[in-house]
């Protein structure tokens, strides 16, 4: 199993960084606490490699690192117009489960952002633009991304018996709750009716699988905002919908997640007092959707129909 301590070793056995170049610029590890063992490895220079093993229970399906590897490695064709706009895929050792793309220099991911009360409307239409042309990728035949057929999410007034088993007691309350609520209910189902399969998807769009610029060199600061998109593992064939309405729901949950509650304020006024304001969550909101649209060629979804997707996102 990959660790801090051994990392730096299975990069240079994988010929990746030579010694030489360790010796040279040095070299730091940095464990990032995630479902998976992730690891980021750069030098003084900023350059480096982030490394994601599987837990070792992996299927080979949507939502495991041999998945998103495949996908990875599929954007990596050059006929995906995806170059810049994801991290460049640098190989992956099946034996053990590890993924290796090229990390990402000076660059911060927009949940972060909102936490620290920065503005995300200089960001905000180029995550749209770069979402545009992931659903604009048409893979050919024989590719290999899966298919989303539903949302757990959409099943959630009647889970499967194996999920109640595992689910916490605040989460069985909450369906419980939902249960009882006709219109969402409704709601629920008329989504689940409507899903879509017919484009290319992220599958779990959110703020922090966004990453941005933070750093500008001489000459750009004119420059669209450059934005990465990270984390493939349920990359596959979806409703364009899901992803539109996650950026939004992820806007609003910043908001309402950067009140103060500290037991001396007035509830009532907490989404006042929002240290990531809502005019902030609509400005950025809007100029998404202008760059999404604006990168959308054909069958651009409706925005009310992204809203409801956004509601269940939340």
């Amino acid at each position: 199993m990959l660790s801090d301590q051994n990392a730096i070793d299975f990069v240079v056995e994988q010929s990746l960084w030579s010694p030489e170049a360790i010796v040279s610029n040095g070299a730091m590890v940095v464990p990032v606490s995630q479902r998976n063992a992730n690891f980021m490895i750069f030098d003084r220079c900023g350059t480096g490699l982030f490394l994601k093993q599987g837990t070792g229970q992996d299927s080979t399906g949507l939502g495991s690192v041999p998945y998103e590897a495949s996908v990875y490695r599929a954007f990596s064709e050059p006929w995906f117009s995806l170059s810049g706009q994801i991290p460049p895929f640098r190989g992956y050792d099946a034996q053990n489960s590890i993924l290796i793309l090229e990390l990402v220099p000076d660059s911060a991911d927009l949940r972060r952002a909102a936490e620290s009360s920065d503005p995300l409307e200089a960001a905000a239409e180029q995550v749209g633009a770069t979402l545009a042309t992931l659903h604009e990728c048409h893979p050919g035949e024989g590719s290999v991304f899966e298919t989303h057929q539903s949302l757990f999410v959409l099943e959630l007034d009647a889970p499967p018996i194996e999920l109640l088993q595992i689910l916490s007691s605040a989460q069985l309350n909450l369906i419980r709750t939902l249960q009882t609520e006709p219109q969402l209910l409704a709601g629920l189902e008329t989504l689940r009716k409507d899903w879509q399969t017919g484009r290319l998807i992220h599958g779990d769009v959110r703020l922090a699988n966004l990453l941005v610029k933070t750093q500008q060199a001489e000459g750009e600061s004119s420059s669209p905002a450059q934005v990465t998109l990270i984390d493939f593992e349920h990359c596959g064939f979806g409703d364009c919908r899901w992803d539109v309405g996650s950026v939004f729901g992820g806007l609003l949950c910043s908001w309402v997640l950067s009140a103060p509650i500290d037991g001396r304020q007035d509830p009532g006024n907490f989404l006042d007092i929002a240290k990531f304001p809502l005019s902030g969550v609509q400005a950025a909101s809007r100029l998404f959707w202008r760059g999404y649209r604006r990168n959308r060629f054909s069958d651009s979804p409706r925005l009310v129909d992204c809203v409801q997707f956004a509601g269940v996102r939340i």
